[in-house]
């Protein structure tokens, strides 16, 4: 397969990558065999000299680090050439290292912008064409509803605009706790305008302002996941009722434009809160 794409290399904020379809001989062996752009990405960090030869039955296969897509962590997978004299490479599966594409998803490595860390990663068929800008019509997949979807948004929302006296923040979860107060903050800000675009008009709300609602880009749900507080200004974008449901609600590709649209506003404002996310890693939250 071919190295990434332009569209590819931002997308997942990579200075170099490459990618390709898990086969089923591949996932009954629990490797992938890595062709000329997979192995540049590689020895780009990992020297070929420090590779070892020959089986990892014979415990010449040796573990390096990696750095798993989407999952914040470093992980250890063996590499190998299995027979001394060819040149083939291997890169092992590992479910317990989080490492485990089934038939049919594309595996990847890159080497990311920010960190210069080796990333592998995986996903399936149909957002692997996403990540190249290509069209999903003819894919003719149902795609499931985003996964940030907060069950308490209404509540949140209604808290911005109740003009009552009450606590500051609203309970999410037993964890996690969102301040309307910066909520409020954050749509004064936008002067009470959708962040998708300005001229999208709604209704005047109780407030007596174009009413918008708040949502979070890295949606507070990622909370545990990232070990960080999301609640922050940075991180609260003023959206019109239809563009909100939209970010959640809308067709795969739909939802890719609304989420790209808002990480090219808020990418730099949210690294320097000390979160490098890239537009992948932001992505997937939403089912992306």
């Amino acid at each position: 397969m071919p190295s990434f794409t332009h569209s590819q290399l931002h997308f997942f904020n990579a200075s170099d990558g490459a990618g390709s379809p898990v086969t089923k001989t591949e996932f009954g062996d629990s490797q992938v065999t890595l062709d000329k752009d997979e192995k540049r990405v590689l020895f780009s960090k990992i020297p070929e000299s420090a590779v070892p030869r020959g089986s990892v039955k014979s415990n010449s296969a040796k573990k390096f680090p990696f750095r798993v897509f989407n999952k914040r962590k470093n992980s250890l997978l063996h590499v190998n050439f299995p027979k001394p004299k060819k040149s083939e490479l291997r890169l092992y599966l590992s479910s317990r290292e989080g490492f485990k594409p089934s038939i049919g998803d594309y595996w990847f490595i890159f080497r990311e912008n920010t960190s210069n860390d080796i990333v592998v990663g995986y996903v399936d068929e149909e957002r692997w064409k996403l990540s190249q800008n290509k069209s999903l019509g003819a894919l003719g997949k149902t795609v499931p509803l985003a996964p940030s979807v907060d069950p308490r948004d209404e509540k949140y929302q209604q808290d911005i605009y109740d003009p009552t006296p009450k606590s500051s923040s609203t309970v999410v979860s037993h964890q996690t706790k969102r301040d309307f107060n910066l909520a409020r903050k954050a749509l004064a800000n936008a002067h009470y305008l959708c962040e998708i675009d300005p001229k999208h008009k709604t209704f005047t709300s109780i407030r007596g302002t174009n009413y918008v609602e708040a949502h979070h880009l890295i949606p507070i749900s990622a909370t545990k996941e990232l070990s960080v507080n999301l609640d922050f200004l940075e991180n609260i974008v003023s959206l019109c009722p239809n563009c909100h449901r939209a970010i959640h609600h809308a067709a795969l590709e739909e939802r890719k434009w609304l989420v790209e649209g808002l990480f090219s506003k808020r990418e730099k404002l949210i690294a320097n809160r000390g979160i490098n996310l890239s537009l992948a890693e932001i992505s997937s939250f939403y089912g992306i």
